[in-house]
């Protein structure tokens, strides 16, 4: 390989080793933090970026001493230019998602405004106090962070796009050290991997099965660095996705410590001790600082208090937050049934509310109807949430596969993607609700990573089907980015509705519903309220909840711009809600 390349491949791990390190460091911090008693601080994310910088140093030397200095600041600029301009992407969209306004913006709230999760227990008097006070807040502590230095909540989303970025170069970085891909082909691959439907969905939401998607793809990353040429950067990476991962949400708990488990099996099977003893000895030490110490609430709280860590999902008077969103028909039905209905229907986004009457449709692979395209982009979508081309592309990379491996079954390469497929598709079907794809992410890793194996192998298949899967994968993707200016037209429309209740100078008469933390907004554009119940003839739904206001009197004209005019002039009544 070139020096050129070589020197691309170590800026790849050097980027996402600042950019993942980063959002680590201010978990840690926040952690020690709680634990002496205070709570989160402005300085906490700047203060990381400055340690991932100088652990970023030290890893340069992989690159050589005549290199270190000129890759280090190349990745420091980099790194810093993604940063930056993750939260400024992430300032400019409103989250509108159902998860993002009743309980997840409100912990951001909570812990930006004084909370120590540790040491207090939220009265119930806080809206989804329960979910607050007992779910995992790995995503939440260092959007906190950003929001406490920014002081606009919306800034807190700017993780999402770090950890996809830093998950993307961590990939890249990979799959080029085995030295068989183009560049070309290394992004393109890696671009794939990480645009994982649920990922794009949620990029400008705070849910956090996306970061989840991105974790584990940097987690299997990793192992493959670490299986191929351990060092002790590789090993610091491993230490601080453990860290994050765990605590993004219980179930990511479970999946780190499957995907762990079934590495160090694989160590042993082939009898590389020296290394089990290493990456052994590094996942304690991820395990200990992120359930004992950045996950002490929930974790330690929970099972000490509540005798259970899954608490309130597990354990003594536990909440079934499931049956109400199950679509029509899957009550009745079990795990492997809707399994398969889910991953062969329509893309849908129905759930069981009385005004719903669809039932899932099953379709044959790469059909797809209107249905499919207006509930793609959505960021909790409920049946096949992978988008309308998913099955079909699942079936078909397995064939090439098959057929790949028929062909060339003496290579090493196949048993290894066979047992990280089997290890992810046993990750996947553990869970009781894997139908609901935001609920499993690594099943969008399977199709991939065989279409990886075969770019990979010496067998030559016509070019015709690589470019039509590639065009079947983009397209798939492709349904989902119309989420994008969807956001867009939806933080237009907020925005100017906010813009007019500020020019209105005077008090609103508000009803914030299950969306309490529309109240931030208000605040960030000083609009005075009063919180009261709304005469249904005078409301006004807030764009994207079920917050209501009443608007004040006359308000001065407020411009429109121009992208919403063109929107509404299509259709006067046009509204995103």
């Amino acid at each position: 390989m070139s020096q050129t390349s070589a020197g691309k491949r170590n800026l790849f791990f050097l980027l996402s080793f600042f950019l993942i390190n980063t959002v680590s460091f201010t978990s840690l911090l926040a952690a020690i933090t709680f634990i002496s008693g205070s709570f989160v601080q402005q300085w906490f994310f700047p203060v990381s970026v400055i340690l991932a910088a100088v652990l970023n140093y030290y890893a340069a030397g992989l690159a050589g001493n005549k290199e270190k200095r000129s890759i280090f600041l190349t990745s420091l600029l980099a790194g810093i230019f993604v940063i930056v301009s993750a939260i400024l992407i992430a300032g400019f969209f409103y989250d509108t998602s159902a998860d993002g306004l009743v309980y997840h913006q409100e912990t951001i709230y909570q812990l930006k405004t004084g909370w120590n999760p540790v040491n207090k227990i939220l009265p119930d008097s806080v809206n989804q106090a329960i979910w607050i006070n007992h779910y995992a807040k790995g995503a939440e502590i260092p959007q906190a962070s950003i929001y406490s230095m920014t002081n606009r909540i919306e800034t807190g989303k700017a993780t999402n796009i770090i950890l996809l970025a830093g998950s993307f170069f961590l990939t890249a970085f990979a799959l080029s050290v085995f030295g068989r891909l183009t560049m070309r082909k290394v992004l393109l691959l890696s671009g794939l991997l990480v645009l994982n439907p649920v990922t794009i969905n949620q990029l400008f939401t705070y849910y956090v099965d996306g970061q989840l998607a991105c974790l584990l793809v940097s987690l299997l990353a990793t192992f493959v660095l670490i299986y191929r040429d351990c060092n002790r950067y590789y090993l610091l990476m491993l230490i601080s996705i453990i860290i994050i991962t765990v605590n993004i949400k219980f179930t990511a708990l479970v999946f780190t410590a499957f995907f762990i488990m079934a590495f160090l099996c694989l160590l042993l099977v082939f009898k590389k001790i020296q290394l089990f003893r290493k990456v052994f000895f590094s996942c304690l030490a991820g395990a200990l600082l992120g359930v004992a110490l950045v996950g002490y609430n929930p974790y330690i709280i929970n099972t000490v208090h509540y005798n259970h860590p899954f608490y309130p999902l597990m354990g003594e008077s536990s909440i079934d937050i499931i049956q109400e969103s199950y679509p029509i028909g899957f009550a009745e039905k079990g795990r492997f049934e809707k399994f398969f209905i889910s991953f062969f229907s329509h893309t849908d986004n129905e759930g069981s509310w009385a005004w719903e009457e669809r039932r899932p449709t099953l379709k044959l692979p790469f059909t797809f109807n209107k249905v499919d395209i207006s509930n793609a982009r959505t960021e909790d979508t409920r049946v096949a949430g992978f988008g309308p081309f998913f099955s079909g592309i699942f079936l078909l990379a397995l064939l090439f596969f098959l057929i790949n491996s028929i062909r060339y079954y003496s290579q090493s390469i196949v048993s290894k993607v066979l047992y990280m497929v089997a290890v992810i598709l046993i990750s996947v079907l553990i869970v009781p609700e894997a139908w609901w794809a935001r609920y499993v992410p690594q099943l969008w890793i399977i199709p991939l990573l065989l279409l990886i194996a075969i770019e990979m192998s010496d067998t030559i298949w016509p070019a015709i089907l690589k470019r039509l899967f590639y065009l079947l994968v983009f397209f798939n993707i492709s349904f989902s980015l119309i989420s994008v200016p969807y956001r867009i037209l939806m933080t237009l429309q907020l925005e100017y509705q906010l813009r007019q209740l500020e020019a209105s100078n005077k008090p609103v008469n508000v009803e914030w519903g299950n969306a309490r933390t529309n109240r931030v907004r208000f605040m960030e554009h000083h609009i005075p309220f009063r919180e009261q119940k709304i005469d249904k003839a005078v409301a006004i739904e807030i764009i994207g909840s079920d917050s209501k206001f009443e608007m004040p009197g006359s308000v001065p004209p407020v411009s429109m711009p121009l992208l919403l005019k063109w929107w509404r002039g299509i259709k006067p009544e046009n509204k995103l809600d």
